[in-house]
């Protein structure tokens, strides 16, 4: 969970869709099988508005996967370079939070 607030948090910064965000971590987050997996693929779904999920492969076995988000704009090679800069700050923020944290230790 603690992902999830932080993708919404850094989505606010870079103006992308985080209210959007919320909806689909509070609607989609627990439709995703794996309990580690669902907040924050829910939170990146609803920033970037799109939608992940549906059919996957996995060892070359087809998976139905549920979807998650809402599919507001298509999957787009744009989509990926702006969840790169999404990831890098929530990295940044992670390893900062933790450094304040070990400060006050």
């Amino acid at each position: 969970m603690s992902a999830a607030a932080l993708i919404v948090a850094i989505a606010a910064v870079m103006r992308l869709q985080w209210r959007n965000a919320i909806s689909a971590i509070a609607r989609d987050a627990r439709l995703q099988p794996s309990p580690n997996a669902g907040y924050p693929e829910a939170a990146l779904a609803g920033a970037l508005g799109v939608q992940l999920g549906g059919l996957n492969y996995y060892f070359g076995e087809p998976v139905q996967k549920p979807f998650l988000g809402d599919a507001i704009h298509p999957l787009h090679w744009h989509s990926f370079m702006r969840v790169r800069c999404l990831l890098y700050g929530v990295s940044a923020s992670s390893y900062l939070l933790v450094g304040i944290w070990l400060q006050l230790l």
